[in-house]
C-alpha cells in the first residue's frame, strides 16, 4: 500500500491508470496534489529495488548453487 509522503494518507486509485492522496481529494486537509500513473510508480519502485537494495553481488548466486549445510543438532548427538 502507498501513503502520502505529506499527510500519511492513503493513495489510492483515483482514476482507471492514476493514484493520488485521497485525504487531499476527499476532504481537502492535505495540500499533495500530485497524481502519479500506476504504471510509472510500479517502474520507480522496482528500480530502486534493483540499484538501491539488492546487492548485486548476491544476483548471481541461488540456493540451488550453493552447498548448503544443516548445523549439528544437539538432541540427535547428545554431548
Amino acid at each position: 500500500m502507498t501513503k502520502c509522503a505529506c499527510c500519511g494518507g492513503g493513495y489510492p486509485a483515483i482514476s482507471q491508470t492514476h493514484i493520488g492522496c485521497s485525504t487531499a481529494r476527499n476532504k481537502g486537509t492535505c495540500d499533495n496534489r500530485v497524481n502519479i500513473r500506476g504504471d510509472e510508480l510500479e517502474a520507480r519502485v522496482l528500480n530502486a529495488l534493483k540499484t538501491r537494495l539488492v546487492d548485486p553481488s548476491l544476483a548471481l548466486r541461488s540456493p540451488a548453487n550453493q552447498a548448503t549445510r544443516r548445523p549439528p543438532d544437539s538432541r540427535r548427538h547428545p554431548r
